[in-house]
């Protein structure tokens, strides 16, 4: 039996030969909706309702409400609670897919919002969440300095006992001119990793190898991008792509 992925191109091309259409648009077949998120700062929350400030370009800020019930996930360096959202903090929330509580449901979740308007319901939210990549420049007993890129600069992460097991587990080469991508939560004292973005590759980031001068080339180049978006870290503000590998795109 050919492979999947084969299988598809196929089932692509005679799609292109019946219909007329380009053999390949670029977009998996099965690809699903993105994910919709709203990233700001916390101005108000209690046990059913969060309420976000946004800024929209110069149109000035601008606030979003969210209804929340008690097993709605909070995420604060791990599994946080209500009590995590404080006034202050940036969140990211993602809203669930069916819509809005209106007039006639949720009346607590629309305490303080106006009648007659909708409440979005939130899924799962994200308090003062960062991701750091980059090269390692140097370590520490209980912290790494990292080069995220001429874009982003460079920054100190905090790697707490706790957190460091989960870390090597991923990242076993805490060494200069390995690469480093954690995920963070801010502090006091900058970003705090709490477990690892992704796995360490085996090679120094200055010592790849040269392809072979026979390799062949592939058409579409796959892979993945992070953002993250904040307000006050330099560490983790700039939005854009997080890593050193995709400067310049």
């Amino acid at each position: 039996m050919p492979p999947a992925q084969r299988r598809g191109a196929s089932r692509r091309r005679l799609r292109a030969s019946v219909l007329g259409t380009p053999a390949d648009d670029g977009l998996p077949e099965r690809a699903e909706r993105p994910l919709d998120a709203v990233t700001g700062i916390v101005l108000d929350a209690s046990p059913h309702l969060l309420v976000v400030g946004t800024a929209r370009g110069d149109a000035g800020g601008t606030e979003t409400r969210f209804a929340m019930t008690e097993t709605t996930p909070v995420w604060h360096g791990g599994r946080g609670g209500p009590a995590a959202l404080r006034p202050g903090r940036t969140v990211v929330v993602r809203p669930k897919d069916a819509g809005l509580l209106t007039d006639g449901a949720g009346a607590a979740a629309r305490e303080g919002t106006p009648r007659g308007g909708g409440v979005s319901i939130a899924d799962r939210i994200w308090v003062d969440i960062g991701r750091v990549a980059g090269t390692i420049l140097a370590c520490g007993r209980d912290a790494v300095d990292v080069d995220m890129g001429p874009h982003r600069g460079r920054t100190r992460v905090v790697i707490p006992p706790r957190a460091l097991e989960r870390v090597l587990v991923r990242h076993p080469r805490l060494e200069p001119g390995y690469l480093i991508d954690v995920i963070c939560v801010r502090s006091p004292d900058g970003p705090r990793a709490v477990h690892p973005g992704t796995s360490q590759p085996g090679y120094r980031a200055d010592d790849l190898a040269a392809p072979e001068v026979a390799a062949p080339v592939p058409g579409v180049l796959r892979g993945t991008a992070t953002w993250f978006g904040g307000l006050d870290d330099p560490a983790m503000a700039n939005p854009g792509a997080k890593s050193p590998g995709v400067d310049g795109a």
